[in-house]
């Protein structure tokens, strides 16, 4: 922690990979960063903040990077979700500057007449091979952040590695009373993603069978019907796209829709016509069409079918998003695009 602005310091493995977006709208950043220390090609590492723009008007998930108190980029919009992702699971919503070690580069005096020659590399950690630099000393803060970066993407492997386990029980078209607890057994072992969509959702009701011992030949079909809505439906390949999206997170019962003055946000491809249609038929009915989830939208819209786009290949990060802001008792309506398309 920074003891003078209190601001948590982010401790990453030393390799500059984290690439920042946007750096050649700032040329006159790096002037009054640069020239002052470099006349020629510039190579240096310096501390940049990173600040939630919660309010940014364009995007407000955007994250902007800082160098001396000038802007000089934003993470680019997967990172900037990830991080803040990261936030909300360390328990660091509190703060909404964080600090790190930047890289800056140019290719010398051509940087000072030209836009576009200036890079900025933040050093961030990634995943569970990355370690703190041996020299570094990390802050209870810095250990709690990567802990954090590590635990989102092993979450994220075990998840794929479930929907590919649900897929071979489902190869046969049967589910047997052991599949079902071989699959209890491994929800249990894997804590990290125990928590997350889709186990959360199917630990319960794999729970009660293999307490039960055995299932009905009306329980087995229920049973496989529950995983096939989880991974989604085999029909969407046929058709270019990569599966039918998962029906599971979708609001129950069915919520009724008004336009006037709602926010809607769209998730995935349509068969009723191109997400910018979606969205005027949104705005010609008085409401609002945002590209991100927050906690004032009113509904997340869910395609018929799901794109490569979607995490996991069943369902995206949209979702994801909108499912955890109504565990944390937010009312945001998820619903199918068959459901939405009915109020026009």
């Amino acid at each position: 922690m920074n003891p003078v602005l209190d601001i948590p310091i982010i401790t990453g493995p030393g390799l500059f990979n984290i690439g920042v977006a946007g750096c050649d709208r700032y040329l006159q950043s790096f002037k009054n960063v640069c020239d002052p220390v470099h006349t020629d090609a510039v190579d240096m590492v310096v501390q940049a903040h990173l600040t939630l723009e919660d309010t940014n008007p364009i995007d407000d998930s955007a994250v902007a990077i800082s160098v001396s108190g000038h802007v000089v980029g934003y993470l680019p919009r997967p990172t900037a979700l990830d991080f803040r992702k990261a936030i909300e699971v360390g328990d660091l919503t509190e703060y909404k500057v964080f600090e790190c070690r930047a890289r800056i580069r140019s290719d010398g005096q051509s940087a000072r007449e030209r836009q576009g020659l200036y890079a900025v590399w933040l050093d961030l950690p990634q995943d569970d091979d990355v370690q703190p630099p041996a020299a570094t000393t990390p802050t209870p803060v810095d250990e709690s952040l990567i802990r954090v970066y590590r635990r989102t993407a092993t979450a994220d492997r075990q998840i794929d590695e479930l929907i590919g386990i649900v897929k071979g029980v489902m190869a046969d078209g049967m589910v047997t009373q052991g599949e079902v607890e071989f699959l209890l057994r491994w929800i249990e072992t894997n804590r990290q993603a125990a928590n997350l969509w889709p186990a959360k959702a199917l630990y319960p009701r794999l729970a009660q069978v293999a307490a039960k011992g055995f299932m009905t030949l009306h329980e087995e079909g229920e049973m496989l019907d529950l995983l096939m809505k989880t991974v989604g439906g085999n029909t969407a390949p046929q058709a270019g796209f990569a599966s039918n999206s998962s029906k599971l997170p979708l609001t129950e019962p069915a919520a009724s829709l008004s336009f006037e003055g709602r926010a809607f946000c769209f998730t995935g491809a349509f068969h009723s016509g191109t997400r910018d249609w979606c969205h005027e038929q949104v705005t010609n009915r008085g409401g609002r069409s945002i590209g991100n989830i927050t906690r004032k939208l009113d509904y997340l819209v869910v395609g018929d079918i799901g794109n490569e786009a979607w995490a996991h290949s069943t369902h995206g990060r949209k979702i994801e998003k909108a499912i955890e802001y109504n565990s944390a008792g937010c009312r945001i309506a998820i619903v199918s695009e068959e459901h939405w398309y009915s109020h026009l």
